[in-house]
Formats: C-alpha cells, structure tokens, sequence
C-alpha cells in the first residue's frame, strides 16, 4: 500500500505562470473481492486481473459469462476448470485476465452454485485504463496550435484559456476556478487517437473585469493518479487607483516594501518592478499554495508569507518604482513606491580647488577668474553654490554661474557635482570671503561647506602717469620730490 505524498513544482514564462500541485491517495491492489452489483472497475492495460465475486464460502460451481452469451466461457465445478485463452479461474472462483486488453473491456456476469444448489448472481464491468503520462497544460488560445483554438474567431482567441490532458484512458476529468471564489463559465470536450483520449477545457475571460486573476485546471479521474492543478496568472485592464508614495534607501542596506499584510492568506500578490527606463519586470507572484519564496530573477530578492518584499545589499540598480498589485475574493487594490537610492559624498564635504582644508583657506587670486565647487562619489548629484559674506557684496561680483555633472563610478552609480562661478573683486580691497554649500541634502545627511579666502595681488603704479589732453596722450615728468611718494603708492 502506498502512503500519502505531495508535490509542488513552478515553471514561469513572460506572461504566465502556471503551478503544478499533486496530492497521492492510498492505492491497493489489484486482487479484491466484490459485491459484483454491477459496477465498473478500472484496472491499467496489460495488468493482472482478479475478480472474485463471493466470500470464498464452499460452492459447487461458479460460471462466467459474457454481456450477450447465455454459455460460460469460464467455469469451475468439481470435476474440472474450463478456461480459455487469456483467462484463467481460481480455485476460489476468482476470475483472472492474464493481460488485460481492450478486448476484455465490458460487462461480465458470474453465477455461484453452493451446496444447497442455491443459485446467487452478480455482474461487474471491468474497464482498462492508460494512466495520463504526459503533464497536463494550459495554453492561451491566441498561442495555441491546436485544431480546437485555431477553428475560433480572431478576437474570441485572444480570450479564451485551454486546459489540455491527453494521453489517458479514460479521458481525464476537468474543471476551472478561479480566485473569486466562484466558478467560471468553461465547456469541455474529448478527442480520440485510437485507444487514447484527450480532454480539452476552455474558459472564456474579460480582462475588464479584473486587474489580476489566478485561473485554475483541476485534472481529476480515473486515469489521474494525482490530483494536478495548472494555474494560470493574467493581467487585467481594470483600472485601479492605488497608494503612491516616494522611498529613499542608503546603497548597501535593505529596502523593504509591504503589501496589504493584513488581507488574508487567501489573497494573490504579484511585486511588479519599472526601470527607469520604463521596462517592466515581475519580481514574483505570491498565492495561497506559493506565497514566499524568492524573487525569479534577482538573488537578492525575496517576498515573505504576508507579501512583504525585501531587497537586500541595494545598489543603484535597484533604483525604480515597486508596484504590488493585491487580489482576494472580493476586491483588488495596489500599491507603488518610487524608491531612490543615495550614496554619501565622500568626504562629506564641498570641496574648492586649490583649498587643502576644506574648512577654511587663503588664496591668493588676481582680481578676476574662477571659483570652482565640487561634491564628489553621491548619489544623486548634488545641487551647489556660491556666497560670500554680506559686508563684502560691494567688494566682489559673481557672474556666469556654470552647473554640471560627470558619472564618478559606473559600479557603484555615483556622481561629481562641479559648479563653475566666475568673480571681479574689486580693486584695493580686503581679503573677500566665499562659502560653498549644498543646498540640499542626501537622504537627510548634510553636507558641510567649504571656506576661502581670496586675497588680491595689490601692484605698484608707474610714477610716470598719462595725463589725456584733447585726445592726446602725453608723459608727465614729475620731480624727484613729487614722484616719491608716488613710487610707494600701491592699489
């Protein structure tokens, strides 16, 4: 006798996913004893079979016919056994077919004589079975080759489900479900190739009904050993206004997303991931006989039982918007979440060129030309600019403001931010002092400014200075005494 087991594998396409669930039953042996009260037993083609018809009490004689014969073809009585080819008698009075055929198919009629000469009759029909061999499947008709799909109109095939299980003895039984709850609108048919049947069940779906939905196949029967569902997963058009919010992640920690964890385990759950880009990844379906596991295409993925998605050691390239699309008997919801993922500057820090110390430094500049800013290794580039204290606005002017970014790393998707300021400082003047500062932070982390200051190169005049009359330009000689002061004079 052979104990109870279950067995559950997943195979995933683009568009469909489809579960294999199978659930063994006690099986017996093939030598039993019936009340032969006319009903139908299956045995596997080419098997031994034993039908015993009594309770092995004392009989005089026991005769088998066939549906049609009034003559035995099979008896046992005291003084001999008959027993044609392919069968054979017991001594209990068992009828036995050596290999069954689909020839021994059919209605069998026995009659025990006891002791008293009481006669007692009964009747059993014997059935040969094929075991369905080949895996059931479902198939979108509009994908579909077979004859059943292809005979439909353009636009119906693009609606309609197929169940298949071919290969089997007698056909397989099949229904649909689905996740609501409640049965769907399907038709079924059978086909034969000679002794084999093919059973077909088609469902018909309105994509507006449903944003998501779990359809299910359940194979049953005769020639099916185990229970299987194939489950199908389709996407709907019905249009769902969900939660929406914004999510920042420190690269090289975890993200973690939830999805109505309080709706039940009888629920479907489909993580549905948008690249920047737009392209659209499903992470994973979630249902009540899958509901955690990994993520399909990312080891660093995975969803628990109550549909909560975790992504651990994140790097940009898990940047982009989550969607988790919910389904129960009753209702269907969604939720998205546009998650960012920031890198810290390192240092922490504005830095300008030429300063050693970012907090503080003097340099010496002519009276006109650049200021360049940067921040270097975040994520996402960092907006900067320039000031200078309020007691020098009339001292220094800032002028053509340049902003730009370079890719730092490919790796690890950081940025350089660099702003470019030009500057006058106006002539004679004290040391002018300017800032670099982010003006935003990074996920709540700010991000110190940078000091100098510039000194001015002050330049000697030549004593001998032009003196413009009408239009002209002449040299002025000044005396020894009048041009030494000049000589020291300095701007």
């Amino acid at each position: 006798m052979e104990g109870h087991c279950e067995r559950m594998t997943i195979s995933t396409t683009a568009t469909i996913v489809i579960i294999y669930t199978s659930y063994c039953f006690l099986a017996t042996a093939r030598s039993e004893m019936f009340d032969c009260n006319g009903s139908t037993e299956y045995y596997e083609l080419g098997s031994r079979v034993e039908v015993l018809c009594h309770n092995g009490t004392s009989h005089l004689a026991v005769l088998w016919s066939r549906e049609g014969s009034s003559e035995p073809f099979l008896r046992l009585d005291k003084k001999a056994k008959t027993e044609p080819d392919g069968y054979e008698i017991t001594d209990e009075g068992a009828m036995v077919v050596t290999n069954l055929q689909l020839e021994h198919e059919g209605l069998y009629l026995v009659v025990i004589v006891d002791e008293s000469t009481s006669k007692v009759e009964g009747r059993i029909r014997i059935s040969a079975t094929v075991m369905l061999k080949e895996e059931p499947r479902v198939e979108q008709c509009h994908t579909s080759s077979i004859d059943w799909c292809t005979n439909l109109s353009e636009n119906l095939r693009a609606t309609v489900l197929v169940c298949i299980a071919e290969g089997s003895r007698p056909a397989a039984n099949l229904t649909w479900g689905s996740l609501r709850g409640s049965s769907p609108v399907f038709s079924t048919n059978t086909s034969v190739n000679g002794s084999l049947f093919t059973a077909y069940a088609t469902l018909q779906y309105d994509t507006e009904a449903f944003a998501q939905q779990l359809f299910t196949c359940v194979i049953s029967g005769i020639p099916v050993e185990h229970t299987i569902q194939e489950s199908v997963y389709l996407d709907g058009k019905m249009s769902i206004d969900g939660q929406k919010e914004k999510k920042n992640v420190t690269a090289g920690k975890y993200l973690e997303l939830e999805c109505f964890p309080n709706s039940g385990s009888e629920s479907l759950r489909r993580w549905r991931y948008t690249f920047p880009n737009g392209t659209v990844e499903v992470l994973r379906n979630s249902y009540p006989e899958n509901s955690s596991g990994p993520c399909y295409s990312r080891k660093s993925c995975a969803v628990s039982w109550d549909g909560t998605l975790r992504v651990t050691d994140v790097t940009y390239k898990d940047e982009g918007v989550y969607e988790c699309v919910f389904t129960n008997s009753s209702s269907d919801s969604n939720a998205s979440t546009d998650v960012s993922v920031v890198v810290a500057p390192t240092p922490l820090q504005t830095v300008i060129s030429g300063c050693d110390n970012p907090n503080g430094c003097n340099l010496t500049v002519a009276n006109n030309g650049m200021l360049k800013c940067s921040v270097i290794r975040s994520r996402p580039a960092v907006k900067l600019s320039v000031v200078m204290r309020e007691s020098d606005q009339h001292a220094v002017f800032l002028y053509n403001q340049r902003y730009s970014t370079t890719d730092n790393d490919p790796d690890s998707g950081t940025f350089n931010s660099i702003l470019e300021v030009q500057y006058d400082i106006e002539e004679c003047s004290v040391p002018v002092q300017l800032s670099c500062i982010a003006t935003e932070d990074i996920n709540g982390i700010s991000i110190h400014s940078s000091v100098v200051n510039f000194i001015t190169v002050r330049r000697k005049l030549n004593p001998y200075l032009p003196v413009s009359m009408r239009g002209e330009t002449k040299s002025v000689k000044y005396t020894p005494e009048e041009a030494e002061p000049l000589k020291s004079m300095e701007v």
